[in-house]
């Protein structure tokens, strides 16, 4: 059984083209681990996730991209 998790995401960053804020919204997304997580490593771990984005009732789309005014 692979684990999964289905969750909103809200991403806050910079565009890698014009360098503006950009916030991503993703209302359901359901994602699992690429690899095994060892929780117990005495070490900082890293953690790659791949998955898909789930469309919800009432959605009109399944992310948004906002570009919040700077000041």
């Amino acid at each position: 059984m692979q684990p999964e998790v289905q969750a909103k995401l809200t991403l806050d960053g910079r565009s890698v083209i014009g360098g503006e804020s950009i916030i991503l919204t993703v209302p359901r997304a359901s994602l699992a681990p690429k690899k095994a997580v060892d929780f117990l490593s005495d070490k900082p771990i890293e953690i790659e996730l791949e998955g898909e984005l789930l469309a919800l009732d009432g959605e009109d789309a399944p992310f948004y991209v906002d570009r919040p005014e700077t000041v």
